[in-house]
């Protein structure tokens, strides 16, 4: 794991970005102090070798920050400009190392490779023919430039020039880091509730900690619309945990990515020791940080995520029970197979009774306000899943109609990349304000046609592909296949959610995504 020095630089850093934001939201300092943060993480990953710059950028994600170039001009997010600096600092060293052509080569033989292009390129094309072009090649800019984090990824978490091993721990703790840092401030968040109002709670973080993250764009939107609180019933409203993020949903998608770490960590260690007992297994701290996790799931409120998870449990379930009957897999990769299927029923079941003390915790916060408390708050909130005439699942519905017709009439090119508030009848400004088709599915096919989903259809499918093939490889090391598992499982979750939302495309989700992907994919 992590050594002395290792912690303390990632503290130093976290403290130094995390103070910023502080101090810009208190309004002791300006927000032109973004630039000088910027800066110096600049330099520090354009001077340090590609890993450390690498795991110094991972480290950033839950703390960039909008740049104010101007007053009008203040949302340009910062990792913008880090991320290229380290493009062009992975491509120096494999310049001085002799590697680039190499890699080069690898990479036009990668399918995985060839189906981004057609997701990319047909994106170009059905954004040229968009009633707004300009808002459709701007969103292929951002999905290219996030993508482009993979491939320093999957060539430097793998390659140690000593060894020629693959190996991947530093990125993996700098990915843990950064979940932990996501997930104490959400945790924070509902501690500041027994000290402040809710209201308080709202105008501060939308109108002060927002602007410095985000823009004072999406400050002044989310003064009046946000997805912050649950409403249940007559009762009083309730915080949804969202750290960072503009959003609970996206939250709650970041923390399904990185869960898969702690919990493959937690399998490893008891595969290490196979006799050991469920309690001594349960007193693994990487149990306990995977189930913080997904305590944190769970306060975020998301209802697709709650959803989603009980028909990935019943998968796990069908998995477990015909193992022994799969063909072709040898008894050892079985065995590999029934321990990981069976730890992460262990913890989707440890998830279901998670419900009972956030309900608790909700009603400690509505007390904490002066309201009368309701202790089955999240239990409700979860009944309402099934509850058609409730009016976020009437309007989910309605859009998904509205989705459907789209791509109905516009089956090759869709309405264009980055138009789907057209689909809406709505002005082009609504997809600045999050306008979407609520189904990640639907909104690609809807804005890109057919042939753009097919492109991100075959990326997942070739990712799923490699992840399993890792799983069940009997060559592979323990830790990579427990890894390339778990990971598919999530993906899977996250996937399931995906019918629910698009929030796959935050930028800071679309960058732990492909962070994870760069960390677990093998070359098919």
């Amino acid at each position: 794991m992590m050594d002395i020095a290792m912690r303390r630089t990632y503290f130093l850093w976290t403290a130094l970005m995390g103070g910023v934001t502080v101090l810009v939201s208190l309004g002791v300092m300006e927000r032109e102090a973004a630039f000088f943060i910027t800066a110096a993480i600049a330099i520090g990953i354009a001077l340090q070798p590609i890993r450390e710059g690498l795991t110094l950028f991972i480290i950033t994600i839950p703390f960039f920050l909008a740049l104010p170039f101007f007053e009008h001009i203040d949302s340009m997010a910062n990792w913008r400009f880090l991320l290229a600096i380290l493009f062009l600092r992975y491509l120096v060293e494999q310049l001085r190392a002799t590697r680039l052509t190499i890699l080069i080569a690898q990479l036009f033989r990668s399918r995985l490779f060839w189906a981004t292009a057609v997701f990319l390129g047909w994106g170009l094309v059905s954004a040229a023919f968009a009633p707004y072009p300009i808002i459709g090649v701007k969103k292929i800019i951002f999905l290219g430039q996030i993508f482009l984090l993979f491939p320093i990824v999957r060539f430097t978490a793998f390659h140690d020039a000593e060894t020629g091993k693959f190996k991947y721990p530093d990125i993996r703790n700098a990915a843990l880091w950064s979940l932990g840092s996501v997930s104490i401030i959400g945790f924070s968040q509902f501690a500041g509730l027994f000290l402040v109002t809710l209201e308080q709670f709202w105008r501060f973080w939308a109108g002060k900690v927002i602007p410095v993250l985000y823009g004072y764009g999406l400050g002044e939107l989310l003064q009046t619309s946000n997805t912050w609180f649950s409403y249940s019933g007559d009762g009083p409203p309730t915080l949804r945990m969202f750290s960072v993020f503009p959003d609970s949903h996206s939250f709650a998608m970041y923390v399904m990515l990185g869960v898969s770490i702690p919990a493959a960590l937690w399998i490893e260690r008891g595969m290490e020791h196979p006799n050991q007992g469920w309690l001594r297994a349960m007193r693994n701290k990487w149990f306990w940080i995977a189930l913080a996790l997904l305590f944190a799931i769970v306060l975020s409120g998301s209802r697709g995520v709650w959803a989603s998870a009980v028909v990935l449990a019943l998968l796990l379930c069908v998995l477990r029970v015909y193992t022994g009957r799969l063909q072709g897999l040898s008894e050892q990769s079985k065995g590999v197979l029934r321990t990981v299927t069976q730890k992460l029923i262990t913890l989707l079941i440890c998830f279901a009774v998670l419900f009972v003390p956030a309900s608790y915790l909700l009603a400690l916060t509505q007390w904490a306000q002066g309201a009368k408390a309701d202790a089955f708050t999240s239990l409700k909130r979860a009944k309402s899943i099934t509850d058609l005439d409730e009016i976020s699942n009437r309007s989910r519905l309605q859009i998904w109609q509205a989705a459907g017709r789209t791509i109905l009439a516009n089956p090759v090119l869709g309405i264009g990349t980055g138009n789907f508030s057209v689909a809406l009848g709505e002005d082009i400004d609504a997809a600045k304000k999050g306008a979407s088709a609520h189904n990640l599915y639907l909104d690609i096919a809807s804005e890109m046609g057919m042939v753009g989903l097919a492109g991100f259809v075959a990326i997942i499918a070739l990712l799923m592909w490699s992840l399993g093939a890792q799983a069940l490889s009997p060559a592979m090391p323990a830790s990579s296949k427990i890894l390339a598992g778990t990971f598919l499982v999530c993906l899977v979750w996250i996937l399931g959610y995906s019918f629910f939302d698009v929030v796959l495309f935050n930028d800071k989700v679309l960058m732990f995504a492909a962070l994870m992907a760069g960390m677990t994919y093998r070359q098919a």
